[in-house]
């Protein structure tokens, strides 16, 4: 069980690396647009300039919002590990083991 326990741990792992990357990589197109609006241009390129801001925006917008879905999926994949490490050290101990007691007389 181990060995299961381990190979889930670096799946999980390697979904969290996964997202953060791509978190990074929002944020640093995210400093492009930014970049791009804050520059003085012209008014006749302002509308348009403003409309590729606007759909890439969107477009980081479906990006964090996957990279959010991933998250919670790792982090859901960490609570259920760490309860049944909980879970497995409690029946090491005997705190938590079921006692049965035989009533049959």
């Amino acid at each position: 069980m181990g060995d299961t326990k381990a190979a889930t741990i670096v799946e999980v792992l390697d979904k969290n690396k996964e997202a953060a990357e791509e978190v990074k990589k929002v944020a640093d197109d995210l400093l492009v647009v930014h970049t791009v609006l804050k520059e003085e241009s012209p008014l006749d390129c302002a509308a348009e300039l403003v409309d590729r801001a606007v759909e890439q925006a969107g477009e980081l917008e479906k990006r964090l919002t996957k990279s959010a879905a991933l998250l919670d999926e790792v982090n859901e994949s960490l609570e259920q590990a760490a309860k049944g490490d909980k879970a497995s050290e409690e029946g090491r101990d005997g705190r938590s083991a079921p006692h049965h007691t035989d009533m049959s007389g």
